[in-house]
C-alpha cells in the first residue's frame, strides 16, 4: 500500500513538497488534485487587481521562478479548456474551485470542487431582487517545473518541482478582465525583489512571502523587498517620525526617534512595537517679542497593526494602534508635571497615520484631546 500511495505521488510530480508544513494527503485523489494544499508551500505570493480579485503563486523553491513558462500562456490555455464546462455552469450562486493540472506527459486533469452554500445572500438590481454571490471562485493550476540545482531532496529520484498559480475572481467569467500580460508582470514583480535569492540555495531554510498591490504596481507587504525572508519570523529596527498637531491650543511639530520590534503573522497583518524619544516644538514670543521655542519631552510605548487586506485597497484605512507616552523634560507652562498621553486608533494613507491623542495628568486631571498627523520613516 505504502508503494502504491508512493508511485501516485511521483506520477503527480509532488513528493518534492513532502517539507515540515505538509502532511500526506488522505486520498489518491486528493494526491493529485490538492497537493501541495493551499498555503502549504514554502514562498507564496499574493497579488490583488481590480474588483479584489487576487493571484497567488506558490512553490517550495523560489528558484522555480526561473524554470517556468509563460504562466499567462498557461492561464489562457487552462481556461479555454474549462470554458465548456463553465458554459453549463447555472447561475445558481454556488461557490467553485477548478483544479487543473498541466503536463507535458499527460493531457490536463481537470476537477470541479462545488461548496454547498451556508445561506443565501440577495441584493436588489432595477427594483428586482436578484440572488448574489460573495465567496470567490477559485481556479488553481499546477505545473511541474524542474529540481532547482544544488538542492538536497527528501526523496531520492524525484526531478521536478510542482509549482501553483491559483485565481481567485467573484465569478469565472472574470478571468477576461485580467491584463493579458497579468501574470507577466507578478513574476517580474517578485524576482526584481528577491534579486539573488533567485540564484542562491538560501532558500532551504528560509520562507518566503509578499503582498502587491497590481493596480499601483507596489508591494504592501513587507514594507522593503528585503524582509520577503520571511524565514526570520521579527527583527529590531531604527524607527523615525516626524508629526504635526493641535495640541493644548496651538500648533506645534513633533518628531521621533528610537527603536520598533517588527513581527508578523505572515497571512493577515504586521505588528510593530516602537520606543522612542517624542520631543514636541512650541513657539511664543516672550516680553521683547524675540521668538521662545519649548521642547517638551516625551518617552512613548506604542503597538501598531497594519492590516493586508485593507492595505491592498490603496485607500485610506483604519490602523490598529495604542501608545502610552509620559512627559519626561518640561519647559514652559504648554503641560502640567507627570503629564501623560494616550494614542488611539486611527487611519493610515500611505506613510501618513492619522490618530486622536489625549493629554492629561494625575487620573485625568486637565484632561485635553488632540488630533496628530505622523509621517512615518521606515
Amino acid at each position: 500500500m505504502k508503494k502504491l500511495i508512493l508511485s501516485l505521488l511521483l506520477l503527480a510530480g509532488t513528493c518534492s513538497a513532502l517539507h515540515a508544513q505538509t502532511t500526506l494527503p488522505a486520498t489518491p485523489t486528493e494526491s493529485i488534485f490538492n497537493f501541495p494544499k493551499p498555503g502549504s508551500t514554502k514562498a507564496t505570493f499574493y497579488f490583488w487587481f481590480q474588483k479584489n480579485n487576487r493571484v497567488v503563486l506558490e512553490m517550495n523553491d523560489v528558484r522555480q521562478l526561473n524554470l517556468i513558462p509563460n504562466l499567462d500562456s498557461l492561464v489562457q490555455e487552462a481556461f479555454q479548456s474549462i470554458k465548456p464546462l463553465k458554459d453549463s455552469f447555472k447561475s445558481d450562486g454556488l461557490v467553485r474551485r477548478i483544479d487543473y493540472i498541466s503536463s507535458a506527459a499527460l493531457p490536463p486533469q481537470i476537477r470541479i470542487t462545488t461548496h454547498a452554500n451556508k445561506g443565501e445572500s440577495y441584493s436588489y438590481y432595477k427594483s428586482e431582487l436578484v440572488q448574489t454571490k460573495i465567496e470567490k471562485d477559485t481556479l488553481r493550476i499546477r505545473i511541474n517545473t524542474p529540481r532547482p540545482q544544488m538542492n538536497k531532496l527528501p526523496l531520492q529520484g524525484v526531478t521536478v518541482y510542482p509549482f501553483v498559480i491559483m485565481i481567485l475572481v467573484d465569478n469565472f467569467d472574470d478571468f477576461t478582465t485580467f491584463p493579458t500580460n497579468a501574470l507577466e508582470q507578478c513574476v517580474n514583480k517578485v524576482k526584481a525583489d528577491l534579486g539573488k535569492n533567485l540564484t542562491t540555495a538560501k532558500h532551504l531554510k528560509t520562507n518566503f512571502k509578499a503582498y502587491y498591490n497590481m493596480q499601483t504596481g507596489k508591494m504592501i507587504s513587507p514594507l522593503k523587498p528585503k524582509y520577503m525572508d520571511w524565514g526570520r519570523k521579527a527583527a529590531f529596527e531604527p524607527t523615525v517620525q516626524f508629526g504635526l498637531q493641535y495640541a493644548r491650543g496651538s500648533f506645534t511639530p513633533s518628531a521621533g526617534a528610537g527603536v520598533q520590534y517588527r513581527f508578523s503573522d505572515g497571512t493577515f497583518s504586521q505588528n510593530f512595537v516602537r520606543a522612542y524619544w517624542e520631543p514636541y516644538f512650541f513657539f511664543s514670543r516672550d516680553a521683547n517679542n524675540k521668538l521662545v521655542t519649548d521642547r517638551n519631552d516625551f518617552i512613548t510605548l506604542r503597538y501598531t497593526v497594519l492590516f493586508l487586506k485593507e492595505m491592498a485597497r490603496n485607500k485610506i484605512t483604519t490602523s490598529g494602534n495604542i501608545s502610552l507616552s509620559y512627559l519626561v523634560g518640561r519647559r514652559g507652562n504648554w503641560f502640567e508635571q507627570n503629564t501623560f498621553k494616550i494614542g488611539t486608533p486611527g487611519f493610515m494613507a500611505g506613510s501618513l497615520m492619522f490618530e486622536p491623542e489625549f493629554f492629561f495628568n494625575d487620573v485625568f486631571r486637565n484632561f485635553s484631546p488632540s488630533l496628530k498627523m505622523t509621517l512615518m520613516f521606515e
